[in-house]
């Protein structure tokens, strides 16, 4: 990391897995534009209204390709179902959330892969 800004240095991977994240701390994600993977993993916190929020600050995103929401018991089905918003997703990690227990979990794969038909759900 420079020690004074650099335009040219770029933010590509967050790991903020098992820190807590509330609400509004995605607010600070917005400038984010390189970012490639995010690792939200073990943030028991993060619920349907976060995973609507980041469906709504990337859906611009051309960069986005890796969302991990592993171990986060508060997303349910209605939450992932809002991240088809981020057209750039190729792998959503779900395991260990309510979403991955729904039982019509392979229909909502079915619909989330007719809006994104290149993201692989990992449940």
């Amino acid at each position: 990391m420079p020690n004074i800004y650099d335009a040219r240095y770029r933010v590509t991977v967050v790991d903020a897995s098992n820190v807590k994240l509330r609400y509004e701390a995605f607010d600070n994600f917005c400038l984010l534009d390189s970012l490639q993977e995010l690792n939200l993993s073990k943030n028991k916190l993060i619920d349907d209204f976060v995973c609507d929020k980041m469906a709504r600050l990337f859906r611009n995103s051309k960069t986005l390709t890796v969302l991990d929401l592993s171990d986060n018991p508060l997303i349910t089905h209605r939450g992932v179902e809002t991240l088809h918003r981020i057209r750039s997703l190729r792998k959503l990690i779900i395991t260990g959330t309510k979403a991955a227990k729904y039982p019509f979990i392979d229909l909502l794969v079915i619909l989330f892969n007719d809006v994104n038909p290149n993201c692989e759900i990992v449940i």
